[in-house]
């Protein structure tokens, strides 16, 4: 498959890392799990790099030895910032590195995305983190911050849009239903919008970056945003009073379709019609 247009959405050294994260999955030994893109780059992926990219590309695996052996062969070496840490990769020519957590990630949840053939590339294909694991992890981290307003807010809106959208297949709401439940203790609910109505479905999701950026592209033409922008939202600094500051009970803040009411515990209970 060619893909003529759909890495442009993406810096050139994030799509290059993929490629050779692809290659070096692809020759992992029979029975030895492909490792997950997960963590900031999944989210640079999903959003079509709006938000900054970070210097390592985050990868679970549950065998790191191996997996570093393949990247190795890939060009990777051991990157000179963090010597004693054998885990961590850099790649001299992209200019990215990677970082490897020994932590299997939740298979059923995994979406597999073809990176396209380009010129002398083949194509390959990388495992990612399902969106809905991102949404849910980065609630449980603002929740940890405070629950205030922040950045994360901003984020989690965009995720949730980009998931209802498809950018990563069909979006699960059971799920991410559950995890939310699981994570909070109940602090967070799905809006009646958002609230799953039958259950998911179970096929495993597969996809490519040239459907992913027609996703994201479309989705920024509704938001009026520019079609070629990145690093749309750069963070923002936050002091520890903020961090501290825990809102007023009861109050509620929305995120999209999801009511997140902060200082209170709210029993989950499924959605009925």
């Amino acid at each position: 498959m060619h893909e003529p247009d759909a890495p442009d959405i993406w810096r050139k050294d994030f799509v290059a890392a993929l490629r050779l994260i692809g290659s070096a999955a692809a020759r992992l030994p029979y029975g030895v799990p492909e490792p997950v893109l997960g963590g900031q780059a999944a989210i640079e992926l999903y959003s079509g790099g709006l938000w900054p990219p970070t210097r390592k590309v985050e990868l679970l695996t549950a065998d790191a030895r191996r997996l570093q052996a393949e990247l190795m062969e890939t060009g990777f070496r051991a990157d000179e910032c963090s010597p004693t840490d054998a885990r961590n990769l850099w790649h001299p020519r992209i200019e990215r590195g990677v970082s490897i957590a020994v932590r299997p990630p939740v298979d059923a949840n995994v979406v597999a995305v073809e990176i396209g053939s380009s010129g002398r590339h083949d194509a390959t294909t990388v495992r990612v983190v399902g969106i809905e694991d991102l949404i849910a992890d980065q609630i449980s981290d603002w929740l940890r911050q405070g629950g205030r307003r922040s950045e994360i807010t901003t984020l989690v809106q965009v995720l949730v849009e980009l998931g209802r959208a498809g950018v990563a297949g069909p979006f699960r709401p059971a799920y991410l239903q559950r995890r939310l439940a699981q994570q909070t203790g109940g602090e967070v609910v799905l809006e009646s919008s958002l609230a799953p109505h039958t259950l998911d479905d179970p096929v495993p999701r597969m996809t490519n970056l040239s459907f992913i950026g027609c996703v994201v592209r479309s989705w920024r033409a509704t938001r009026n945003l520019p079609l070629d922008a990145i690093d749309l939202f750069p963070g923002e600094d936050r002091t520890d009073r903020e961090s501290a500051d825990i809102p007023k009970r009861n109050e509620v803040i929305e995120m999209g379709s999801l009511a997140v009411r902060t200082a209170k515990i709210i029993p989950f209970r499924p959605y009925r019609q």
